[in-house]
């Protein structure tokens, strides 16, 4: 239920998570489509498009540690403080805009001290920015209690493992309060869908455990999946297709729940292990996801710093 624990040391002396292959990724299309400042000096994204709203809330579920370690020197900020610095600019004379409520659940204690020292020491407060130590299936009804129907609200839940997020959590947001919002809270879901492969014996044709296959179906929220995985299993189907069908059902579910647009961005596109799923029911969050997916995908290997 928790993150990988060998951790190194930042260069303010907290731990720092090591990334897994597909942080880059996620941290690059996160970053994009929270906010950034074009060639001009204008800013885009989430922040900019909801200008004129009193409020932005940000809710991580699943926070870590605020700081990841890629290797050879590069150290960068996670999501949780990607989204606490985040600002573009704002009409002439007027303050930046940025997040005015930033939620960051995390169920290790440990990892949760880390991540409030690094929060305070950005300057932050605690009624702009909280964290909030439990399983975020279970806290994450209290994060959504303090979201203002009118608010535009951005989730990230990106779980460690396949089952640490389930389904109804998924849901719960999706539908929280409805029919007085005028728009569903938006989602960015990180599936690590591929660990499901290590489990298969392939060799002597065996799927895997009943134990696993449950936890897949409670983060999915369906078993329609499952006949494609008994064909590569009997060695009928590609991996590629597998994992296609595994997060096609997601996305299939999630507009099921009343969501109207969904995009993903798979690491490795080839040989996908890892999928991260937007969902919105709101046409410019939808375009605004299609081109960080797409500045993502002209130079992947770009490592993106970001730019707050």
């Amino acid at each position: 239920m928790s993150a990988d624990s060998d951790i190194a040391s930042a260069s303010d002396g907290r731990p720092v998570d090591p990334a897994p292959a597909h942080t880059e990724m996620k941290l690059a299309v996160l970053s994009r489509y929270i906010g950034y400042v074009d060639e001009r000096g204008r800013g885009g994204g989430f922040l900019h498009a909801t200008r004129s709203a009193m409020y932005r809330r940000y809710i991580d579920g699943f926070a870590g540690v605020g700081r990841y370690d890629f290797g050879n020197g590069h150290v960068r900020d996670g999501s949780a403080l990607i989204a606490l610095r985040a600002e573009v600019p704002g009409a002439a004379g007027a303050s930046p805009i940025r997040f005015t409520h930033l939620r960051f659940v995390e169920l290790d204690d440990d990892r949760a001290n880390t991540l409030e020292a690094r929060t305070r020491a950005a300057g932050a407060t605690e009624a702009r920015a909280r964290v909030v130590r439990g399983d975020a299936n279970v806290v994450m009804v209290d994060a959504l209690n303090e979201v203002e129907d009118r608010t535009p609200t951005l989730v990230l839940l990106d779980p460690y493992d396949l089952d640490d997020l389930r389904f109804e959590t998924v849901r719960l947001i999706a539908t929280w309060h409805d029919s007085a919002r005028a728009r569903r809270i938006e989602q960015l879901v990180g599936l690590q869908i591929g660990r499901i492969r290590r489990q298969a014996n392939l060799e002597q044709g065996q799927m895997p455990s009943k134990v696993s296959l449950d936890q897949l179906e409670r983060l999915l929220g369906n078993r329609r999946w499952e006949p494609v995985m008994q064909e590569w299993v009997a060695g009928r189907r590609e991996w590629s297709e597998v994992f296609g069908a595994m997060r096609d059902s997601f996305e299939e579910e999630l507009r099921r729940i009343g969501y109207v647009y969904t995009r993903h961005c798979d690491v490795d596109e080839r040989d996908p292990m890892y999928s991260l799923v937007f969902a919105s029911d709101h046409k410019d969050a939808d375009t605004i996801m299609a081109g960080s997916i797409d500045h993502w995908r002209r130079d992947p290997k770009l490592r993106q710093r970001g730019l707050f």
